[in-house]
């Protein structure tokens, strides 16, 4: 029979916790994260792949929670979000010529001009009086 000492348990279960605790990090950030930054998919690939990961060999998830966190975390913070398309247009501004409107952008999702903290569902011509949460799925 293998004797563990009291030390070695102690040891064991304080990496364990640490682990613990940056899979737990990396699973709030990941899931607070807007939509234009993570799909949905991506958000579940990153939150289940690090609690399993934890469950089932814990060294290998607190690797994956320190790559998160120390490498992929920064690089979605440096993103910058999509401009939100201009609500109005001024032939003056383009040239002086009369023509139509510039290209504008496709009808989605765009964070709300109004400054809510929401997203306004541009329609490709206006915006729209629908108005939903950030990264609403």
């Amino acid at each position: 029979m293998i004797s563990v000492s009291g030390d070695l348990l102690i040891i064991a279960g304080a990496l364990a916790l640490i682990t613990l605790a940056l899979v737990l990090w990396t699973v709030v950030d990941v899931a607070r994260r807007p939509r234009w930054q993570l799909t949905g998919g991506q958000k579940a690939m990153w939150i289940i792949g690090s609690i399993v990961g934890w469950v089932l060999v814990w060294p290998v998830a607190a690797v994956t929670a320190l790559i998160y966190l120390l490498v992929l975390r920064r690089r979605l913070n440096a993103l910058t979000p999509p401009v939100a398309p201009q609500t109005t247009w001024d032939p003056q501004a383009l040239g002086g010529g009369g023509g139509g409107p510039p290209d504008l952008p496709p009808a989605a999702w765009y964070p709300d001009p109004a400054g809510s903290s929401g997203e306004r569902w541009w329609d490709g011509r206006g915006w729209s009086d629908h108005v939903r949460p950030t990264g609403g799925d």
